[in-house]
């Protein structure tokens, strides 16, 4: 049986596999999920730059709506895909491929610091430690 990819080929050719359904519908679905995965990392560029969409559409020069299917798993023009790296201060292969396998991730350090701060948090008698830390170096208020 053949079939034409939907998304097309190369230079816009339509790729042709002789397959059975299933075996499309499991290549389609792998699609699926690397769009998804582009538009979290694209989502999370923007939240990072703490930006609305709409902000976030304007700084890389397209429309809000446009910004959203973004984020939603639609795939940029190249020049648009350029300029979020800019602007997010990645590369366009992170927010094609995300790291690289054995490549330490950039929020490493912060996930490593936030589990940190959650563990003393659960003990009770670090967590108040902390808390008596904290008050000491709090500024003198000058009301008082």
């Amino acid at each position: 049986m053949l079939d034409a990819d939907r998304d097309g080929g190369a230079f816009g050719r339509p790729i042709i596999e002789v397959t059975r359904r299933g075996a499309i519908a499991r290549r389609e679905h792998l699609g699926v999920a690397m769009r998804r995965t582009l538009g979290r990392r694209i989502a999370r560029v923007r939240t990072h730059l703490h930006l609305t969409q709409g902000a976030f559409a304007t700084l890389i020069g397209v429309t809000r709506n446009t910004a959203i299917r973004y984020e939603l798993g639609a795939i940029p023009r190249a020049e648009v895909l350029d300029r979020i790296a800019q602007h997010g201060g990645v590369t366009v292969e992170w927010l094609l491929h995300g790291p690289r396998v054995g490549e330490r991730s950039a929020d490493k350090p912060w996930d490593e610091a936030v589990e940190a701060l959650r563990a003393v948090w659960r003990d009770r008698t670090r967590r108040t430690a902390v808390m008596d830390v904290l008050r000491a170096l709090r500024p003198p208020d000058p009301g008082r």
